[in-house]
């Protein structure tokens, strides 16, 4: 038997991102509104600022798909993770 930690599980997934997509078809429709999530994110870092931890930016980017989700279908917690935590970091380093 293996038994492997939810922490370090998160960290390979931050770091290898094993369920990225390698190519998607043009003519297919994406399935969640990332690029509109991403929009209200900007919007909201730039009249709030950051939130205190990633986990309270994940859940505020969570709550905006169940708002705006076109078919009910909305990402799970650990793909918006995957997609804010490159961001996160940026945000998050020294200048």
């Amino acid at each position: 038997d293996l038994l492997v930690t939810a922490e370090a599980v998160q960290r390979f997934e931050d770091k290898y991102d094993p369920l990225q997509r390698v190519h998607v078809s043009p003519g297919r429709s994406a399935r969640h509104e990332w690029e509109k999530m991403l929009q209200a994110l900007l919007i909201r870092l730039f009249l709030h600022g950051l939130p205190e931890t990633q986990a309270a930016l994940v859940a505020e980017c969570q709550e905006w798909f169940v708002a705006h989700a076109k078919n009910g279908a909305i990402p799970d917690e650990s793909q918006i993770r995957r997609k804010l935590t490159p961001i996160w970091r940026a945000l998050n380093q020294p200048q």
